[in-house]
């Protein structure tokens, strides 16, 4: 593993879900998210601290929880997650973590993480492969946006591996003759705004169209493929969601992309060479080709090499297909 070093933190959102409420494992009436869960967030907050300086064949569990659960939380609204390393030997991590909703704890406390060889840690399992998710997106798309801010998540949750893929959404609709839901008629088109709002609402998200949408896709589609290659794929790509759907950032702009990336530990130039290549710009093309071949029709799409689930609201039927396949 990597060192690490001490001060490292991770925030994000988590937003509950059914089955995390407490009337959902008995505690009738109780439709609050249930410790369990909320011990379950704070230790996915604590992975993504760190996960970036695993090597390959590493993994952390939890061996410690000294929390305080102090706080309700309700459906339909996020919940904030943190956490911070405050200790390490090295092979012992220790974070300070907090869970809160509309700026009031919900738990808060300390929780150790162990460092483990998958190999040694799961030899009795070597039979049970981790699941595979194809995440494909274009940044044309604000539900993939939506759907960007939960699928690392959603794959952590099942120790899933997760593919970052972008595709040229025009050219696959222009392809295969696909859904243009902004030329539908305008009854649709008040309906779909709206939902689309009150989706991004939902996750606290603050969605907003550029004033020149839509922006050219295939510089910031070619830096993505860059920013994958370097390991540094689902940072940049929600920091570049976040830029054009809600900070109206040009993303056609070098500049404006080589700073993105900077902000996620990329060096600037480079993103904005990535952005002008022409091996990433047929690499592009290539992945739409393969989304095709597998039946994508739209973004976003996750494929687990058996099923495909299209759009931001069929995330919570993967979650149960991937509970389902688990438990088989």
């Amino acid at each position: 593993m990597k060192p690490a070093q001490v001060g490292l933190s991770y925030k994000g959102q988590v937003m509950p879900q059914p089955s995390d409420l407490a009337s959902a494992v008995g505690n009738v009436g109780v439709h609050v998210v249930s410790s369990p869960s909320t011990i379950c967030y704070l230790e996915m907050a604590s992975l993504h601290a760190i996960r970036d300086l695993l090597e390959s064949g590493e993994g952390t569990v939890g061996v410690d929880f000294q929390l305080r659960h102090v706080g309700a939380a309700f459906a339909g609204k996020p919940v904030d997650v943190e956490a911070e390393l405050i200790s390490t030997d090295g092979r012992r991590f220790r974070f300070k973590v907090r869970a809160s909703q509309d700026g009031k704890t919900v738990m808060e406390g300390e929780h150790g993480r162990a460092l483990i060889s998958l190999a040694r840690f799961l030899k009795d399992k070597a039979d049970r492969p981790a699941p595979r998710l194809t995440f494909w997106f274009d940044i044309h798309s604000p539900w993939c946006w939506l759907a960007a801010e939960r699928i690392g998540l959603l794959a952590d949750k099942h120790g899933a591996e997760l593919m970052w893929r972008p595709l040229h959404l025009p050219n696959l609709i222009e392809t295969i003759d696909g859904r243009r839901p902004l030329e539908e008629n305008k009854a649709f088109l008040a309906w779909y705004f709206e939902d689309l709002h009150d989706h991004a609402k939902l996750q606290g998200l603050d969605l907003r169209y550029h004033p020149q949408y839509p922006l050219r896709n295939s510089r910031a589609l070619r830096a993505c493929l860059y920013a994958i290659d370097a390991g540094h794929g689902e940072a940049f790509v929600r920091r570049l969601f976040r830029a054009y759907w809600s900070e109206e950032a040009d993303i056609t702009d070098l500049d404006r992309l080589g700073t993105l990336g900077g902000e996620c530990g990329l060096e600037p130039a480079v993103i904005a060479q990535a952005a002008q290549s022409p091996e990433l710009k047929a690499r592009l093309a290539t992945n739409t080709a393969e989304a095709i071949a597998r039946g994508v029709f739209g973004v976003p799409t996750i494929d687990t090499g058996k099923k495909l689930y299209f759009g931001n609201d069929r995330l919570d039927l993967l979650d149960r297909y991937l509970t389902e396949a688990a438990a088989r």
